[in-house]
């Protein structure tokens, strides 16, 4: 924690190297800045201004990384810098800042599109943005049918939700965990005094303590000694220099960026038949994911290539990290992620129909999966490829910004000064003027298995609202690719977000109907 300084009312901590690798290349166009969009029926009420303003005020309060600005000093010092509400007019005022409140009709036609191809969204003074519509047309509902109990004599009303923040703030999990409490109190049994109350009782018990605190890093809550320090930076250089996998699609350099997100939803039955195939196999859906991927991916390689298929995917820390100290915030809104490599063999063995090479490699999956998760070095790994990210990062933010501002030296201007190099650093000779190599192999796509998200929405604790749909992605850079698999509301949602421009026409269709295809063939098979 940095000292704040004298007469400031606010609390400061530096950006550790994982939200740092995730923070500079988000300044130029808001990559990997996350969404999470819902359509929902509603109470008429329920999504009333009033209540998600006193909803949306308290979780801001509860989580304040969502309310924070980042200030950049020089690329290996950047801070967030918190003010707390001390009263409820102004943490009604902050989130008000960050409410963006639509009737039926009003906005962008399409939110989704809007925020991933549209100007950002986001910034550096504005982490997070919660944005409803109410009275949404019930064409936007991606399950293909409605259940009888959603006919409009149910008395509700048709709306979307969508929760934007940065990446360096949070990650996929914290999204989803603060939707469930956004919903808990907008459609839950509380009625508008009540939550003005409770929004007020919170308030005032911040300000008696007379203290404000900013949840650790996901580096503090994983303490290591120097032994384990060290043994995680040779681990990570072992597993890099082992890494495999060269497959690549043909892409398209120079296009605008521009991210279209194809969703498939399976109705509960299908989902249902999905969920017991895979156990009966000995695996989950998560895991058959990514061997249709390896063996869709097969058939766009030449037949001289023999690399293996390489797919990354999110890492959820959380259970390794220590309690918080006294007089931290509990919040679980922070960045807990790593990455690991699922790295899957592109040829199909002689005599092997496609469903047996997918159950085989579903199982391969599992058994790189369940060891990425328990291994002992997990912890000290992850430190020593935040590090390693990091300092590309610096390394490519002053590239960037020297790009961008010619003759500024490292280019990027804070309050009208050049931004300084590292401490102890200077521009043409420093410590990362050969930032550390990305591992050999190349992962061009990824998957990110969210699971079960029906563990994490607790619907029976919101029966004012009826969640019925969920996409969730990030924008991305020129070229990105990325899949999620997850159950929702008891369906199975395969959700690919893609630069459309990035890739030579028709290549990425081709490859997404053949994961379709396969799916249909093996894991929802009647």
């Amino acid at each position: 924690m940095l000292p704040t300084p004298p007469d400031t009312p606010g609390v400061q901590r530096s950006l550790s190297d994982n939200e740092l690798s995730y923070f500079l290349p988000s300044r130029a166009d808001g990559v990997n800045d996350m969404y999470v969009h819902h359509n929902l029926r509603a109470a008429p009420d329920a999504l009333s201004l009033q209540r998600v303003r006193y909803a949306w005020a308290l979780g801001l309060h509860r989580h304040p990384l969502l309310a924070c600005a980042v200030e950049l000093r020089a690329y290996d010092d950047a801070v967030f810098a918190h003010t707390p509400a001390g009263t409820l007019a102004a943490a009604l005022e902050t989130g008000d800042q960050r409410l963006t409140f639509f009737e039926a009709g009003d906005g962008p036609g399409d939110l989704v599109n809007a925020y991933l191809n549209g100007v950002r969204t986001l910034s550096a003074k504005m982490p997070a943005q919660l944005i409803i519509r109410r009275g949404t047309a019930r064409g936007t509902d991606l399950s293909g049918a409605w259940a009888a109990a959603d006919a409009d004599s149910d008395g509700l009303d048709n709306a979307e939700v969508m929760l934007c923040t940065t990446h360096y703030v949070g990650d996929g999990m914290a999204l989803h965990s603060f939707m469930n409490e956004f919903y808990a109190l907008v459609g839950g049994p509380l009625n508008i005094d009540e939550l003005q109350a409770l929004l007020q009782t919170e308030v005032d018990a911040a300000a008696r303590a007379g203290s404000a605190a900013l949840p650790p890093s996901l580096e503090d809550r994983i303490p290591l000694s120097r032994w384990q320090r060290a043994a995680g930076e040779v681990a990570q250089r072992r597993a890099d220099a082992q890494l495999l996998g060269g497959q690549v699609l043909p892409g398209v350099r120079g296009a605008a960026s521009h991210t279209v997100v194809p969703t498939r939803v399976y109705s509960r039955e299908r989902t249902a038949k999905a969920l017991a195939t895979c156990k009966a196999h000995g695996v989950t859906i998560a895991h058959a994911v990514f061997a249709l991927c390896a063996v869709a991916w097969g058939k766009y390689a030449s037949s001289s290539r023999t690399e293996p298929t390489m797919i990354y995917s999110a890492l959820n820390l959380r259970p390794l990290m220590h309690p918080v100290p006294a007089r931290t915030s509990a919040s679980f809104f922070h960045l807990a992620v790593g990455y690991f490599n699922v790295v899957l063999p592109s040829l199909r063995p002689p005599g092997l129909s496609p469903a047996e090479v997918v159950w085989l490699h579903a199982g391969q999956t599992k058994r790189q999966t369940v060891a990425a998760v328990k291994s002992p070095l997990a912890g000290a790994t992850f430190r020593a490829t935040a590090s390693a990210r990091a300092a590309r990062s610096r390394h490519w933010a002053r590239v960037d910004d020297e790009a961008a501002n010619p003759g500024l030296g490292l280019g990027l201007r804070i309050k009208d000064r050049p931004l300084p190099a590292p401490a102890g650093a200077t521009q043409r000779d420093d410590e990362e003027a050969k930032p550390p190599p990305p591992p050999a192999g190349k992962a061009l796509m990824g998957v990110s298995m969210l699971g079960n998200l029906d563990g994490v929405y607790k619907h029976d604790t919101f029966p004012r609202t009826r969640l019925y749909s969920l996409t969730t992605g990030s924008r991305q850079r020129p070229g990105g690719l990325l899949l999620f698999a997850y159950t929702f509301a008891g369906k199975l949602f395969l959700s690919l977000g893609y630069d459309r421009n990035g890739f030579k026409p028709g290549v990425i269709e081709a490859f997404w109907d053949d994961v379709l295809r396969l799916a249909e063939e093996v894991i929802l098979a009647e």
